[in-house]
C-alpha cells in the first residue's frame, strides 16, 4: 500500500505543484522575465497554461499580444490586445499595436476604424493623415490573345456564327472615405468589341458583315462597417450596350400609305442591364468569412448567384493564404440552375512588398459576375476552366499599387452549321493590367 502511495505521489505531485505555483504573483513575475527576455515563445506557453487555469489580469494579455506580434501572428495578436483595450482604452503602447496588426493582418478596415479614435500624437507617429475628398484614384486595362474559332465549312454548308476579331477594355474608377466606417466606390468602365457574324439573309442564304458592340458601365459599390471585424457591401453596375445586327425592319409605303411591308436589314440595338451584388465578411481569428448574392438582368434573363468564401491565414499574417469560393448560379427565366456551380480555389504569398496569387477556377461562366459585380460576363461565349495567377506591388508607402494578371481558360462557341446546333472551344489568354494611388 506504501509503495502505491508512494507511486501516486510521484506522478500527481509535479501537477500538484505546477497548480501550485500558478497563482497570480507568480505568473506576473515569470511573464514580465520572460518578455523582457523576448523569450516569446515560453511567454506565451506559460500564458496559455494561466489563462486555461483562470488566471487573468491586464498585463498578462498585453503580454501575450506583443509576443504574438513580435513572432509576426497578428491575428492571434489582435485577440489579446482587444481584451486589453477593454480594461485600458488609453494605453498607446497597446493601441499602436493592435493598429499595426490590423493593418499586417490584412484587416486594414478594422485599421481604419481604429486610426479615428487614436490620438493625435500617436497619428503622427503611425503617418496617419486625415483622408481627402478622394482618398484613391484607380486605373485598368485588358489586353487579349485568342485562337481563331471560324468554323471550317464547305461551300454548300449554312454557318450561323459569331466570331469575335478585337477586343478593347479601360476602366477608371475612385475611391471616397465618408468616415472612419464607410467608404464608396465608383467609376466607370468601356468594352469594344469588333465581330464577324454569319447569319441567314430573307432568301435564308449566308450572309456576313462586321459587327462592332460598344459597352458603357457605370459602377457604385458602399461600404459599411458594422462591427469589429464585421463589413457590409452593396453594389450596382449599369450596363449600356450598342451594336448592329441584321434584323427585321418595318418600312411604311410611303406618306399616307395603307400598308407596311417588312425585309431584313441592318440595325442598330441599344441594350440597358444591371449587375449588383450583397457581400458580407468578417473575420474570426485567422479566418476571414464571406457570403454573398449577386443578381444580374443579362442577355434578357434574370440571374442570382449565391455564394461564399472563405480565406486562411494559416501563420496569423500575409505571408502565406490560401482563398476558396463557390457559387451557385441560378436563372429565374428558366427557374432551374444553370452552369451547375464554380470553385476558385488559389494560394497567396508576399514576397517583400509583392503578393502573388496563382489560382484555377472550374466550372462553366456565361451571364455571370463577380468581383462585387464589377467583373460583368455577358458575351455570348461562355468561358470554362479558368487558371490565372494576379501579381501586386505595394510601392512608396503603399501609395501606389500595381497589379496585373494572367488568365488563361477555354472559351466554348455556339454556333449552328446546316441549323444543328454545335460547339467549339478554343484558347483565351487575357493580361489585366492596373495601378492605383491613394491620396
Amino acid at each position: 500500500m506504501k509503495n502505491v502511495l508512494f507511486l501516486v505521489f510521484i506522478l500527481i505531485g509535479p501537477v500538484i505543484f505546477a497548480q501550485e505555483k500558478l497563482n497570480y504573483p507568480y505568473v506576473d513575475k515569470t511573464t514580465y522575465d520572460l518578455y523582457l527576455k523576448a523569450d516569446w515563445n515560453s511567454l506565451i506557453d506559460l500564458g496559455k497554461k494561466s489563462m486555461d487555469a483562470g488566471i487573468d489580469f491586464y498585463y498578462l494579455q498585453v503580454r501575450m499580444g506583443t509576443a504574438y506580434f513580435e513572432k509576426t501572428n497578428y491575428r492571434k495578436a489582435i485577440k489579446h490586445l482587444q481584451n486589453a483595450k477593454k480594461t485600458n482604452a488609453d494605453d498607446a503602447f497597446v493601441l499602436e499595436l493592435l493598429y499595426k496588426s490590423y493593418l499586417f493582418s490584412g484587416r486594414t478596415e478594422d485599421a481604419r476604424s481604429l486610426s479615428d479614435k487614436l490620438p493625435k500624437t500617436l497619428k503622427n507617429k503611425l503617418e496617419i493623415k486625415e483622408n481627402p475628398i478622394f482618398s484613391a484614384v484607380y486605373v485598368v486595362t485588358k489586353f487579349d490573345q485568342f485562337d481563331d474559332s471560324k468554323v471550317a465549312s464547305n461551300d454548300t454548308d449554312i454557318l450561323e456564327q459569331t466570331i469575335k476579331n478585337d477586343n478593347s477594355y479601360f476602366s477608371i474608377n475612385f475611391e471616397n472615405e465618408l468616415n472612419a466606417t464607410s467608404k464608396i466606390f465608383w467609376g466607370y468602365s468601356k468594352i469594344k468589341i469588333d465581330n464577324t457574324v454569319y447569319k441567314l439573309n430573307e432568301s435564308n442564304e449566308q450572309i456576313n458583315f462586321a459587327q462592332q458592340v460598344e459597352q458603357n458601365q457605370l459602377y457604385f459599390n458602399y461600404a459599411k462597417q458594422f462591427s469589429v471585424g464585421s463589413n457590409f457591401s452593396f453594389a450596382l453596375n449599369y450596363i449600356y450596350s450598342n451594336f448592329n445586327d441584321y434584323d427585321l425592319v418595318s418600312r411604311g409605303a410611303g406618306y399616307g400609305g395603307g400598308y407596311n411591308n417588312t425585309s431584313y436589314d441592318y440595325i442598330s440595338i441599344n441594350a440597358h442591364e444591371f449587375a449588383g451584388n450583397l457581400s458580407f465578411y468578417t473575420d474570426v481569428s485567422n479566418l476571414k468569412l464571406g457570403a454573398s448574392t449577386a443578381f444580374s438582368s443579362l442577355n434578357e434573363s434574370f440571374q442570382v448567384q449565391p455564394g461564399i468564401s472563405l480565406t486562411y491565414y494559416p501563420m496569423g499574417n500575409t505571408n502565406v493564404y490560401l482563398l476558396s469560393e463557390f457559387t451557385q448560379q441560378f436563372d429565374f427565366k428558366t427557374n432551374k440552375p444553370i452552369n451547375a456551380s464554380v470553385f476558385k480555389q488559389g494560394v497567396g504569398f508576399r514576397v517583400q512588398t509583392i503578393y502573388v496569387e496563382p489560382y484555377l477556377s472550374w466550372g462553366e461562366i456565361a451571364n455571370f459576375t463577380k468581383s462585387n459585380a464589377f467583373v460583368v460576363y455577358n458575351e455570348d461565349d461562355a468561358v470554362k476552366n479558368q487558371k490565372g495567377i494576379k501579381v501586386y506591388a505595394y510601392l512608396l508607402k503603399d501609395k501606389l499599387r500595381l497589379y496585373t494578371e494572367f488568365q488563361q481558360y477555354d472559351k466554348i462557341n455556339t454556333y449552328k452549321i446546316n441549323n444543328i446546333d454545335n460547339q467549339l472551344a478554343y484558347k483565351y489568354q487575357s493580361i489585366i493590367a492596373g495601378i492605383r494611388w491613394n491620396f
